[in-house]
């Protein structure tokens, strides 16, 4: 022991010594306290203890010292310390300039538009921080090789937008591009010159948005050559009902082309020969063909399609064949689903379907869609798909349960809507009701329609609608109750019957367990039904601002949504 210790234990010895002497007690031969005072007074003890020695004491201290700074500088190295490649991704995040895009966010590393009078020009900022940056931002061509651009006149009072686009296009080198392009309507003949430099490089286009508010402007952007590495193509056009065909030059000579979208009116005939096999995602506005079979007939691996009109007539089909398309994914408005356009496809391979109709069109619903919904779903049927997710925007309740309850393999489910009308008021009290199993249903609730939906695999639910449709009294009851108190409970009377081990009837089927619930009801719980579910399900309800997914027409829509709307007991599985 050290020198400190032995003292310490000395003085606590001889007080025990002294006090129980003092007592009047006298140790034997067999008493332990003997024999400890024998080894603390044994010379040959003290003699085999260490001397302490403070200098290598602090001599190690130092040392620890030293390799706790050593520790700490390697954590906290300079940046000019930093390896390239982590460089190169810190400023190609610090570069970023978001744009929101038809519901799509995207990125690009220079921005010039014709209401600023300064191109935003992040990278070319970073250089001017010091030598070592500048030299390593110029040297990687993919900081300089994104861009959006509003072309516009005014050149003359700006001209710094075009030398920064210059400049930028030269130290992108050989990179691929990725840009979009705006072209107003004054602006076709005049600015449009400076940026022909983008058609000149056709083979570095790789993801490509063309806005144009004319066609004689979109003409003018629209490549005639070989486009070797373009994968996406986006064509914008603001008159959507000015028909013309897909652009076959492009279609024909971009080999990697993947994605294709147009928000106007694609006309397609007899005389549209082109190869479209490498084609995967179509997505077209409004489309005037013979029939669907007909148009994805020429798309032999398109994966995804979305189509928000058809012009045709159905009644001109002879042909008998069947066409089975390896379409996975599927997003159709109401206006798609017009009587025998779809009658020779089979979509054996569809896994995730969206039908919306638009918000201005929701409260008249036709009387015709409910015979569309019928026709689509024995399509469906007949194509023997497993149908996992589903997304429904806009559509009445009544019609979506009809729907869902074709589809037992339905595993996620999305229910929207951003409108007001009579069938949207408690279309989600319904709508929770009939997804809650039988035997958590009450008596009283039992005797109203809809009828209960089982679904089997459903695992995920979704619901988002606007903050006035559920802010009427309930019309559940003899007395009037706070509409957001009912559909609390209702809401956590659906999720206790997803989430308990019970056995359905009658098949005795096990009830797979909800593993997922978010809500967007705006802010239709208020404090009553706040503190209801989160005394009966111990469910933290929060409610803040924030952009909701964006609708199927890509319109922006803000309200307020309801977040982190998961059950804390069903992350214990």
């Amino acid at each position: 022991m050290s020198t400190t210790n032995a003292l310490d234990t000395a003085f606590n010895l001889n007080q025990k010594v002294l006090h129980q002497l003092r007592s009047g007690y006298y140790p034997d031969s067999k008493d332990g306290l003997l024999n400890e005072i024998k080894s603390f007074f044994c010379p040959e003890t003290h003699s085999s203890a260490p001397i302490f020695n403070p200098p290598l004491y602090f001599a190690q201290l130092d040392a620890e010292v030293v390799r706790l700074r050593r520790n700490a500088r390697a954590l906290t190295a300079p940046i000019r310390r930093l390896p390239v490649d982590i460089l190169y991704e810190i400023f190609s995040y610090c570069a970023r300039i978001a744009h929101r895009l038809l519901g799509q966010r995207e990125d690009y590393v220079l921005s010039i538009r014709g209401s600023s009078h300064r191109p935003r020009c992040p990278t070319l900022e970073l250089t001017w921080m010091c030598s070592h940056w500048r030299f390593i931002i110029r040297d990687y061509p993919p900081l300089w090789s994104s861009f959006y651009i509003e072309a516009d006149l005014d050149r003359i009072s700006f001209p710094r937008r075009f030398e920064v686009f210059r400049e930028y296009m030269a130290l992108s080198r050989q990179s691929p591009l990725k840009f979009c392009i705006v072209i107003p309507l004054e602006s076709t003949a005049v600015a449009l010159h400076d940026y022909r430099i983008l058609v000149d490089n056709l083979d570095r286009w790789q993801h490509v948005i063309l806005d144009s508010t004319t066609l004689i402007g979109l003409d003018s952007m629209i490549p005639t050559g070989h486009c070797p590495n373009l994968q996406s193509l986006w064509i914008i056009k603001q008159h959507r009902h000015d028909s013309q065909p897909p652009p076959s030059c492009v279609l024909s000579s971009a080999p990697s082309l993947r994605t294709y979208r147009d928000t106007g009116t694609v006309a397609w005939s007899k005389s549209t020969w082109f190869d479209c096999s490498h084609l995967t995602s179509l997505n077209i506005h409004v489309l005037r063909a013979k029939s669907i079979a007909h148009f994805l007939a020429r798309f032999p691996n398109l994966k995804e399609f979305s189509l928000g009109e058809f012009e045709g007539d159905g009644s001109l089909i002879t042909s008998v064949l069947v066409y089975q398309c390896k379409i996975a994914i599927l997003n159709l408005s109401m206006k798609c689903l017009l009587p025998r356009i779809w009658e020779r496809l089979r979509l054996p391979h569809l896994v995730s379907l969206s039908l919306y109709t638009y918000a201005s069109s929701y409260q008249i619903w036709k009387p015709e869609y409910d015979s569309f919904l019928k026709e689509f779903s024995s399509l469906l049927l007949a194509s023997q798909c497993s149908l996992q997710t589903l997304k429904l925007y806009n559509i009445p309740t009544k019609h979506s349960l009809t729907f869902i309850s074709h589809h037992p393999s339905i595993t996620d489910f999305v229910f929207s809507s951003d409108s007001i009308g009579p069938d949207v008021e408690c279309s989600v009290i319904d709508l929770l009701d009939a997804l809650t199993i039988e035997e958590h249903r009450t008596s009283r609730r039992k005797k109203h329609h809809p009828k209960p939906v089982f679904l089997p695999n459903f695992q995920s639910f979704s619901v988002n609608v606007q903050t006035q449709c559920l802010c009427l009294p309930s019309r559940i009851g003899a007395r009037a109750e706070p509409s957001s108190f009912i559909t609390a409970s209702i809401l956590c009377r659906m999720v206790e019957s997803r989430t308990a081990s019970l056995t359905a009837q009658p098949e005795h089927a096990r009830v797979p367990r909800l593993q997922s619930l978010t809500l967007g009801l705006g802010s239709w719980i208020d404090q009553v039904g706040r503190r209801f579910i989160r005394e009966r399900m111990g469910l933290h309800v929060a409610v803040r601002d924030e952009d909701i997914e964006e609708s199927a027409f890509g319109n922006k829509c803000t309200i307020p949504v309801i977040l982190s709307a998961i059950i804390y007991h069903l992350l214990n599985f």
